[in-house]
């Protein structure tokens, strides 16, 4: 099967290793800029008080296909 346009960078990246993937989304994205989960939320989850994360507000990178 031929993947061309847009499946492209997943067949891409479904061919890497781990490592490989991570220092390639490293140097097209950049690194996050902040946390997309808060910190009191995750250790209400771990804890079982909540059964959801809790997601921070403003922390979306989908306008860059992220």
């Amino acid at each position: 099967m031929d993947y061309e346009g847009k499946y492209q960078d997943y067949v891409k990246l479904l061919r890497m290793t781990y490592a490989e993937a991570v220092e390639y989304l490293l140097s097209k994205y950049g690194p996050v800029k902040e946390n997309y989960f808060k910190e009191e939320g995750y250790e209400k989850f771990l804890a079982g008080i909540n059964k959801t994360l809790t997601k921070a507000k403003g922390v979306s990178r989908i306008k860059e296909g992220i």
